[in-house]
This record gives structure tokens, C-alpha cells and sequence, in this order.
């Protein structure tokens, strides 16, 4: 039975102002007054009743006794000197403090003092267990014993122990002897007289399940041996306070003895008989050592049951042939060719002969031609290779990683990317004029966001932006000293592109929008590093951003670039250098331009020699080709190409399908039709038809595969006649609605006479070699992008962590040479070759 904290306290205090003492009489009114005198308000004399029948366990009986009134039989108050009522803090123990402590253990029965450790200023006072008030004598095998430890260290603290284990006295309700003084150490004496050992609950026999753990969490599982030296065991808590007073057991371990009493119903619900192995959803931290040598020994008759009814299933499964069809299998195998057998099929099956005879798992060794065929098949898809294992022995998939993560994309230009892509080159045995090339340059939207990498075993932060020193002190300089980190929120991407049609991505950078001045650093440098590995840049190509187009004005300070042809000065090779934009970004500003164009409420208003060019009379040609033609003249046109939207206007080939030559012969094929129908609006049509005549050009040469080998080449001539014509165009115009806008001209520009100029830098360079106009954009970045938003589960807006950690992938997973390329077809080794062949070579 519980009572409440100020109870609890007075129990306390009776036990140390009276004791038992047979054949005494204490009169009521005595304890009343010490209750008062302590300040604690009992209800009623029945009350004081109920706390001394507890404390004394019904040995002290309430009588009455004529004059005397009511009162208790065998209890008296205790007799105090001058060393119970000492109430001076004890701080070290001297000679004198230990005298008086012994003095007090003399007073009580069977009290002793041990001073061994008097040295390291602690004493301990022992008691004998009282046998009236334990039902045990030892614990596991350890005698019971009352100890009071006085530790004399940096804080003096007063603790009781038995059995090994420690409590303080403050862990226990109702006891307060925070200061260590005679008088707190005679209380502590009275106290554990008075209590009896906490041993726990017992455990019922019917909760003995086999194999598994009686204990819960926080509790052992006791032996306690009896005077009789029976023995049985007790659910104990670690947290135990050893003592306990009027009550079965300490707080601690009577709620250790709910969770095991909760634990035993659940058992029981989950299992049909107490002594069957545990139920299977049992979890193995529950089990004793008998249950988990049990477990192993049923999970290896389960394995072994398992791998005979596989053997039995692969028997069931083979085909037996007769004896003469295995006879003639066995001659056509005999009889082939080895000279026959392809080259890449012979190292298969001796690598998995080879293999096959290794003893142990860590001794394979692999051949450079099969790490790089599993390496293209994991960069695919990782899961595809459990398949395959089942067949054949293969490198595992730590291995795999290891050699794609053999170079580190870092940000910028990386010796390790450049190394690789000048070892690809060599692997490709490229021309000497396949090593002229240029930098194709875009970037690409990335989520903004900051994460955590480990690289070698220490942690960094990705996602800022990262463009150089110089990019950071000139952010110093124009911020005063007062710099900010800021969040990547593109990636600019370079990619180098040959003649040849060989490709790598050769370098990328977090930013957040690059500047041209910043760009302009980069790309010299770039071309810097890559004459370096053999790479001679000679163009450099990009789409028509704002910062594009001052980073092409800043190599032409003293004139406009198209007075020069948009070629500058190579300051590393003091070759020429031609700065020409994206065709096929400029096919769809073209589009966009005549989209805009009409005669009210649009920027646009295209206009030569009288006649307007309006984005209606391409709506008319269509309506009337579909209404008009079960045999359409452009069959390709559908109502998206008209009914753009922001994602449908990014698709260059809605933009090339109405600038084309079918377009053109469907507007040709409309003037007839308005000639023979109403003659008067058949010319307003003229200048449309002339204009898409150019149009239709140059989307032609831009998108062909046949080489250009000579300058005087046709299409080279009518894409300068387009020129001369929107040239003719524009000093003609009255007002800049009836021309294109200035950017647009300009881009226009940049892509016809850079295109020229190119061709003719090339081809005085190295006469004989040719161009394919169809490679010259910026396909091959696009084409990137969406490879490394594709390796990212179709991610439109990846984050650079996830970009920095695909782009090995992107270039193991596709091929170097494009299939658009001047050397003809892609070989059957048409990956890239592993940058790194002996990736554990202690060379």
C-alpha cells in the first residue's frame, strides 16, 4: 500500500524517534504531539494506527490501558545523547568523526564498521540481513548484507548497497539526507532496520517459455536462494532501489513486473504452446542462446530443403536428347572454326572459364573489354545485370562504380575529364584534322538547392556557385569586401564537338546565369587546356542569349563582327576563331518573328517592297491544304504548329516544318489556287513565297548530311544569297516593325557568315577534308541535358548534386562518335573506353 509523500515521510520519522521495545506502553497523545511538532496534520488517530501497523508489521498493538488511555503495546520513544542530535555537516573523516560514528554503531545491534578504505576517504557500515524481514539469504550466490557507504570525495554523499549494487538515498521517496551529518547516518541506520531487501517479483512457472528471454528491457532474472536453500527466480529491475518499505517491491521493479506480466499475454495470444519454438514473427533479440542456436539450426534445414527442390526443378527443366542428336551437337561444336567465333564471344567464354575456376570470390580478375560492356549495361540500367548473373559470372556491382567514379567530375575544367577525352581520341585513332573542333557552350536549369557529398571520407557542400578565383574576387571587388555565397541555379555546360563527329562533355559549372565576362574567361581557358591535350578550337558555338551575344562583341572592340565575318584572333594559336549561334535556335526566332507578324496589335509587321509577310497566310495554306487535299502537300503540319504554346515553341521541329521547302511548296501550290480563283489577291502571297524560298535553304543545308568538301559548294551560294537577300531586306524598310527585331538579324548573321567562315578556315587548314553542315548546333549539349535529366528518373529540374553525380554515366552510356558524323557509320566499340584500365595498380 502507497501513501502520499507526506506519509511516506512521517513513517520515516517514526522510525526514527521510537522503536520497538517488548512489553512497553507509549500513550496516543505522545505520537500526536511529534506529528504536530513535524508539522503534519494526520486526520485521525486511525490514520497513525494504520502507519505503525505498517511499519512494525502488526508487532506493535493498540491497547488501553485505564488511567492511561489509549496507546500502543511494545513501542516506546528512543533515548537521544549529544551524538544522535549532532546535526554538523560531516566534510572529511577524521580520527575524531570516525570515533564517533563507531560510537554510533555500538548503540544498535550488529552494526560494524569497516575502515579498509579509509585511505580513499570512504567507510562502510554492515548489518547482517534481518531474517524476520527477507525471504532470501543470497543473490545469485552473493550473501545479502545492509550496507551504508559514506564517500567523502569532491561532494560527500551518503549511499546504501547490497549485493554489489549502489543506491542513494535521494532515489528513495521520502527520504531526505542530503547533507551527510551523525544525525542523517543514525536516521539511515533506523531506516534500513526497518526495511526489508527488494528481491523483485517472482516469476510464475507458467511464463517459462523455452527459448526465449524472461527479461524485459531494463531487468535481469535472479536466483534467490531461501533459508531452506530452496531456490527460484525473481524478475529484478536495474534500476531497483534495493529497500523497500510496506509495499511487495521498489516502483522500479514493481513496473518492470508489468512489462513482463503485458509480454507473457501477448505470448500467449501469438503462440498455441508454451514449449513449441517461438512464433515466426518472434524478433530475435527476444531469444535466449538455446532459441537462437535453435533458429540457425531450423534456417539451415530450410536452406538446404530449398536448394534440393531447386536441384530437383533445374533436373525437371533439361532437355535429354537422343543419343545420336547429342552425338551431332556434339561434332558441330567440335568442328568449328575457333577463327570463326567473333572475337568479343571467345573472351566471354574464356573469362567465364577462367572464372568459373577461381577458388575464392577474391580472386577475379577481369578484362578492360568486360568491364566495359557490364559498365554500359549498368549506366543503362543497374537492375539489368541481376538477370544476367543468374547466367553468367560478372563483376560485381562495387566494382562497377568503382570504375565509373574513377574520374571526378569536379566543376570546371578537370585534367582528369581532359585526360580521358584526349585517351578517347587516340582509342578512335582520329585524323590529324579530326582534332580541330569547336566548343559548343548552353545551360541548364537546376533545382536551387544546397546538399552534403563525402569525398574521401570528408564532408562538403554542393550546389553554390562556382565559376574561379577570378569570377569570386571581382564579386569581392564590386560588393565592397561584403561577398554572399550564392545558390547554382544553372549549369553551364561545355562540350567539345570535331569535324569528325567525335563528342565529349569536356567541362561544366554551377552559376547562376553566367556573365560574358565570365564566359569569356572560361572559354579561353578552356581552349587553353585543350591545345594543351592536342585540341585545336577553332569555333565556338552557342544559342542567342543576351550574355552570348556581348560575349561574341567582346573579341571585336574596334568594329562590328559582321565586318570581320565574325572571326577574331585565336591568341593560342594565332589561328582564326569564328563565333557563329545555333541554327536551330535561329530558325525558330525566324518562326517567331513571322508568328508575331499582322497588320494591328502585334510588334511585328513584316513588310517588303509593299507586300506584307503575315503569320495568317501560313494558317490559310493549311486550312485550305486540309480541306482542300486527301493528298496533303505537307503532310507533316497539325494544329500545334500553329496553336503554340511556351513548351511547344522550344521544339525545333515545329519551328523548321513551317520555314521548310514542302512549306514553300504549299504555298506555291495556294497562289495557284487563289490565281484560279480570285486573281487580285493572288500577289499579296509574292513576297511570303520569296521569303520561304530562303527560308527553306538554309533549313535544308543546316539539316544536311552530305558534306561540303569545296567553298564554291551550291548550298554555300544560296545560303550567301538568303544573306543578301534579308540584307536587301533591311535597307529597304521604313520602320524596324517591317524587318526582323536586331537580335534576331544579328544571331542571323553570326550563323551565315560564321558558318562561312568556317568552312573556309577548315578547308584552307586541311584542303581535302570536308564539313557536314547537320552536326554544326547545338544538338549534341541538348542531346546531354536530356541524358542527365533522364539518368535522374525523368527529372526536369535536378538538383547539382544529382547532375555532378550522372555525368560519368551520360558519357560511358552513349557513343563518341555521333551517328551524323563525316566518318561514316559507328563501329560496334562505339563507347568510350575506360579512362582508367588498371583502377588497383600499385604502379
Amino acid at each position: 500500500m502507497y501513501y502520499v509523500l507526506d506519509l511516506v515521510w512521517f513513517s520515516f520519522r517514526i522510525i526514527t524517534n521510537f522503536e520497538y521495545c517488548e512489553g512497553e506502553f507509549l500513550p496516543v497523545n505522545a505520537l500526536l504531539e511529534s506529528a504536530s511538532e513535524d508539522n503534519q496534520n494526520l486526520n485521525s488517530a486511525r490514520s497513525l494506527g494504520m502507519l505503525i501497523r505498517d511499519v512494525w508489521e502488526g508487532k506493535v498493538k493498540k491497547v488501553s490501558k485505564g488511567d492511561n488511555g489509549a496507546g500502543y503495546l511494545n513501542l516506546r520513544k528512543r533515548s537521544f545523547n549529544e551524538l544522535h542530535k549532532n546535526n554538523d555537516i560531516i566534510r572529511e573523516l577524521t580520527d575524531k568523526t570516525v570515533e564517533d560514528i563507531r560510537l554510533l554503531c555500538a548503540d544498535r545491534p550488529n552494526w560494524t564498521i569497516d575502515s579498509s578504505l579509509l585511505a580513499k576517504k570512504s567507510i562502510v557500515l554492515m548489518h547482517p540481513l534481518n531474517p524476520d524481514r527477507s525471504e532470501a539469504v543470497a543473490i545469485d550466490g552473493h550473501r545479502l548484507t545492509m550496507e551504508i557507504n559514506l564517500n567523502m570525495g569532491r561532494a560527500p554523499i551518503m549511499t546504501i548497497s547490497t549485493c554489489g549494487r549502489e543506491v542513494s538515498f535521494s532515489d528513495i521517496r521520502g527520504v531526505d539526507m542530503a547533507e551527510v551529518t551523525l544525525r542523517t547516518i543514525d536516521e539511515a541506520i533506523c531506516i534500513l532496520e526497518n526495511a526489508s531487501t527488494c528481491i523483485g517479483q517472482a516469476i510464475s512457472p507458467d511464463d517459462e517459455y523455452q527459448f526465449l528471454k524472461l527479461e524485459v528491457a531494463g531487468s535481469n532474472v535472479v536466483t534467490i536462494t531461501s533459508e531452506n536453500l530452496e531456490t527460484h527466480k525473481r524478475l529484478v529491475s536495474t534500476l531497483c532501489l534495493l529497500f523497500r518499505f510496506r509495499c511487495k517491491s521498489c516502483k522500479h521493479c514493481a513496473y518492470t513486473a508489468k512489462l513482463h506480466q503485458n509480454r507473457c499475454i501477448k505470448r500467449k495470444a501469438t503462440s498455441a504452446s508454451t514449449n513449441c519454438f517461438p512464433h515466426k514473427k518472434c524478433n530475435i533479440r527476444f531469444l535466449d542462446q538455446m532459441g537462437l542456436e535453435e533458429k540457425i539450426s531450423m534456417q539451415k534445414k530450410n536452406l538446404k530443403k530449398e536448394f534440393i527442390r531447386e536441384c530437383r526443378t533445374n533436373e525437371t527443366e533439361k532437355i535429354e536428347l537422343v543419343d545420336e542428336d547429342h552425338l551431332d551437337l556434339m561434332e558441330i561444336v567440335r568442328i568449328t572454326d575457333p577463327a570463326d567465333v567473333p572475337s568479343n564471344l571467345k573472351l566471354l567464354w574464356e573469362q567465364q572459364m577462367k572464372q568459373l575456376s577461381v577458388k575464392s570470390s577474391n580472386g577475379h580478375r577481369w578484362d578492360p573489354r568486360i568491364i566495359r560492356f557490364v559498365l554500359d549495361v549498368y549506366c543503362k540500367n543497374p537492375k539489368a545485370l541481376d538477370a544476367m548473373r543468374e547466367f553468367l559470372v560478372l563483376p560485381s556491382n562495387r566494382l562497377i562504380r568503382y570504375y565509373k567514379n574513377s574520374v571526378s567530375q569536379d566543376e570546371g575544367w578537370n585534367e582528369e575529364v581532359i585526360s580521358w577525352c584526349q585517351k578517347e581520341a587516340k582509342r578512335r585513332n582520329l585524323r590529324p584534322e579530326e582534332y580541330w573542333g569547336g566548343l559548343i557552350m548552353d545551360e541548364m536549369k537546376i533545382q536551387e538547392d544546397l546538399q552534403m557529398t563525402v569525398k574521401g571520407g570528408k564532408h562538403q557542400l554542393t550546389g553554390m556557385v562556382s565559376l574561379g578565383g577570378f569570377y569570386d574576387a571581382m564579386k569581392k571587388i564590386e560588393s565592397q569586401g561584403d561577398t554572399k555565397i550564392s545558390i547554382a541555379t544553372h549549369l553551364l555546360q561545355f562540350v567539345f564537338l570535331s569535324d569528325g563527329g567525335f563528342r565529349f562533355p569536356i567541362a561544366h559549372f554551377p552559376t547562376a546565369q553566367c556573365p560574358a565576362t565570365v564566359l569569356y574567361m572560361k572559354f579561353w581557358e578552356g581552349v587553353l587546356q585543350l591545345r594543351r591535350a592536342g585540341f585545336i578550337i577553332y569555333f565556338a558555338l552557342c544559342d542567342g542569349g543576351d550574355a552570348n551575344r556581348q560575349f561574341f562583341k567582346m573579341h571585336f572592340s574596334n568594329c562590328h563582327p559582321c565586318d570581320l565575318h565574325f572571326v577574331g584572333y585565336n591568341m593560342m594559336t594565332e589561328d582564326p576563331m569564328v563565333f557563329l549561334m545555333d541554327c536551330k535556335h535561329n530558325f525558330k526566332k525566324l518562326r517567331n518573328n513571322v508568328e508575331k507578324s499582322s497588320a494591328h496589335g502585334t510588334s511585328r509587321c513584316l513588310t517588303l517592297n509593299g507586300k506584307n509577310i503575315f503569320w495568317s497566310h501560313w494558317k490559310e495554306a493549311y486550312t485550305w491544304d486540309q480541306s482542300s487535299n486527301s493528298c496533303h502537300f505537307h503532310e507533316k503540319l497539325k494544329e500545334d504548329h500553329f496553336m503554340l504554346t511556351p513548351s511547344s515553341r522550344m521544339r525545333n521541329g515545329l519551328a523548321e516544318d513551317v520555314l521548310d521547302k514542302k512549306m514553300l511548296l504549299l504555298m506555291k501550290a495556294y497562289n495557284d489556287h487563289l490565281k484560279k480563283n480570285d486573281s487580285e489577291n493572288a500577289s499579296r502571297l509574292d513576297e511570303t513565297i520569296t521569303f520561304l524560298t530562303h527560308t527553306s535553304a538554309m533549313v535544308e543545308l543546316f539539316s544536311d548530311k552530305h558534306t561540303i568538301f569545296h567553298v564554291k559548294d551550291n548550298r554555300i551560294i544560296k545560303l550567301q544569297g538568303a544573306l543578301q537577300y534579308f540584307s536587301n531586306w533591311k535597307s529597304r524598310v521604313s520602320s524596324p516593325k517591317e524587318f526582323l527585331s536586331a537580335k534576331t538579324w544579328f544571331d542571323m548573321q553570326s550563323m551565315i557568315l560564321g558558318f562561312i567562315s568556317m568552312v573556309k578556315s577548315k578547308l584552307a587548314r586541311f584542303p581535302g577534308s570536308c564539313i557536314k553542315p547537320a552536326i554544326v548546333n547545338q544538338d549534341v549539349v541538348e542531346n546531354h541535358f536530356c541524358q542527365l535529366r533522364g539518368a535522374n528518373g525523368q527529372n526536369d529540374n535536378p538538383t547539382y548534386q544529382m547532375v555532378q553525380g550522372t555525368q560519368n554515366s551520360v558519357i560511358f552510356g552513349q557513343t563518341t562518335i555521333s551517328k551524323k558524323c563525316n566518318t561514316g557509320t559507328t563501329k560496334s566499340d562505339s563507347f568510350a573506353g575506360l579512362p582508367k584500365e588498371k583502377l588497383f595498380s600499385r604502379r
